[in-house]
């Protein structure tokens, strides 16, 4: 059991005694998930139910490893007490305390081991940061929840099988494809993955019930351009070089590097990887005892997210841990699939470029596709004739209003011809550029309409830039007639009737020029389809109906000032 005094902990160690009569009330859910009490103890929980006996240990005085020793010699044990026979056990050279023990007594001898961790882990950002479905809290829950994952056995061949062939190992293979993942998922290319280390090389703790087991820090450095060759050979001398500083605690890396430690996150990584090589295999039960693993719903997570395999006779098979704080199941779900993917392509081409491998699965990509499918019919037909086609099927409707004065759209289209005729008759043609120089108002629409029913396109100047932006705007686009105030209130003896010219689509409808903020203005080409296709969309989404009313506040050499003055027009 582990008590504290004035806040330091330490570990005592009871006498030998015998468990209580075991007891068979209660629901399974709260034997496992009861807590412990670290202070009182046991720390150890059986159960007998008819044939049955349940165990649970608190991960403080037992690692995975440890549970296999203690369920090995339970069977033995059971074995020889059927047959009233000792159980040979052999005893141990040194018990855990004597372990615990060395360990400090190594703090001097770490200090080569602590400047490879100081060296391997300079200057690593603090956190991951995974693209999570709620914001992470101040303070975490350790609420959770497993996500199962399965990958084929004709995958996990393929994985090992490229292994050898970069000779490396699958878990380091593994290990590359998850932080390649990662890598995609967050475009940081510079963070750490941890994963653990029974830390039993030496033969006299291979029989200890304990905690051994130790945290390592993998750093990872994946990019675009890097193939999955490369990061496995890198990941794989990460591995061997962790490996070999496996010694120091990993507590004691923290300390070493003086990390600031923040209550939301765990300190170097928050990710986790595990593979278990042996825990498909299961020793004969001697005796007729038969040990199972009892599977639990599971409501806590350490991390933000662990991926925990273990190799079978049918492939890999594990799960995902991860944070309810963070992800939603259906999250994590699919990132397991994206996974699957990265591995289907990456053992069959380990030369491909990290940055090239499509993570997407077929129903994904289909998903893609559909909601890139946003082609919608737009009206045949130029932007003033679409103008036109709206005045005559609602002439008496009010088009437009400055200040106090109102036009319909009769008269405003009538307005719009006279002004066009009048160019035309001053000689100007379909297809020439003509500049639009009118301070706001209702004469700034009527000119706009005429030079596109005349089939020219009209290049928008404001009055209030400067004069060397306006003569270099008319020198850059050949433009050699200017509409002004002057020319719209001197056609009062034209024709009202519409211009009867071939306008196609592809003509241009404007030429608007861009700031020069990056240098000299550069002017932009827009055609009839391109302004009617913005015109029929917006009418869409957000959507204008007849009965809207449009405030048009923008100076007409910005692109917005066209969707405001003819959004509306074509609207009714």
């Amino acid at each position: 059991r582990f008590v504290a005094e004035e806040g330091v902990p330490y570990q005592v160690i009871d006498p030998p005694f015998e468990f209580p009569p075991l007891g068979s009330k209660g629901d399974h859910d709260s034997f496992h998930a009861a807590p412990f009490d670290l202070a009182q103890g046991p720390l150890i929980r059986v159960r007998l139910k008819g044939n049955e006996l349940y165990l649970a240990v608190h991960h403080i005085i037992a690692d995975f490893w440890s549970l296999r020793v203690l369920l090995r010699e339970l069977q033995l044990r059971y074995a020889a007490h059927l047959k009233s026979e000792s159980s040979n056990l052999p005893d141990l050279k040194i018990q855990y305390v004597d372990y615990a023990v060395w360990q400090e007594q190594q703090a001097a001898q770490l200090e080569a081991e602590l400047d490879y961790w100081r060296n391997e882990l300079a200057g690593v950002p603090d956190l991951l940061q995974l693209p999570t479905d709620s914001p992470r809290p101040g303070q975490p829950s350790f609420r959770g929840a497993r996500q199962p994952i399965e990958f084929p056995k004709a995958t996990a061949e393929s994985l090992t099988q490229l292994a050898r062939d970069q000779k490396t190992t699958t878990f380091s293979a593994m290990l590359a494809a998850f932080a390649a993942v990662l890598y995609r998922y967050t475009g940081q290319d510079d963070f750490c993955i941890g994963s653990t280390v029974t830390n039993r090389d030496r033969e006299e703790t291979r029989d200890l019930i304990g905690l051994f087991v130790n945290n390592l820090v993998f750093r990872s450095r994946p990019s675009a351009d890097l193939t999955f060759a490369e990061l496995l050979q890198a990941t794989h001398a990460t591995v061997l070089n962790g490996l070999r500083h496996q010694q120091v605690p990993f507590e004691q890396v923290v300390d070493t590097l003086q990390i600031e430690r923040q209550l939301s996150y765990n300190p170097l990584f928050q990710v986790m990887f595990l593979l278990r090589t042996e825990s498909g295999r299961q020793p004969d039960p001697p005796g007729g005892l038969n040990i199972q693993l009892v599977e639990h719903e599971h409501v806590t997570s350490r991390f933000d997210l662990s991926l925990e395999l273990s190799e079978t006779q049918d492939g890999l098979a594990g799960f995902f841990e991860f944070s309810a704080d963070l992800f939603r199941p259906e999250t994590v779900h699919r990132l397991g699939e994206h996974l699957q993917q990265f591995l289907a392509q990456v053992t069959a081409t380990p030369d491909a470029r990290i940055g090239d491998i499509n993570l997407l699965s077929e129903n994904e990509r289909a998903q893609f596709a559909s909601w890139n499918e946003t082609r919608e019919p737009i009206p045949s037909g130029c932007v003033h004739e679409q103008f036109e086609a709206q005045a005559a099927k609602t002439p008496a409707a009010q088009a437009l209003t400055f200040r106090d004065q109102s036009w319909t759209y009769k008269e405003l289209n009538e307005r719009a011809n006279q002004l066009a005729h009048h160019w035309k008759a001053q000689g100007a043609q379909p297809g020439q550029p003509i500049a639009l120089l009118l301070e706001r108002s209702e004469q700034l629409v009527f000119g706009l309409l005429a030079i596109l029913k005349l089939g020219a396109h009209y290049v928008p100047l404001d009055p209030s830039h400067p004069r060397e932006r306006l003569d270099d705007i008319l020198e850059d686009s050949g433009a050699k007639w200017v509409l002004t105030e002057k020319e719209v209130s001197s056609v009062d003896s034209q024709p009202t009737t519409n211009l009867a010219i071939n306008c196609s689509p592809e003509d241009l409808a404007y030429l608007i020029y861009t700031s020069g903020s990056t240098g000299r203005p550069k002017g932009v080409r827009i055609q009839h389809s391109n302004l009617s296709n913005l015109l029929t969309s917006m009418a869409r989404e957000p959507g204008l109906s007849p009965d809207d009313r449009l405030l048009a506040v923008t100076t007409i050499a910005f692109d917005i000032a066209t969707l405001e003055l003819l959004l509306p027009l074509l609207q009714g």
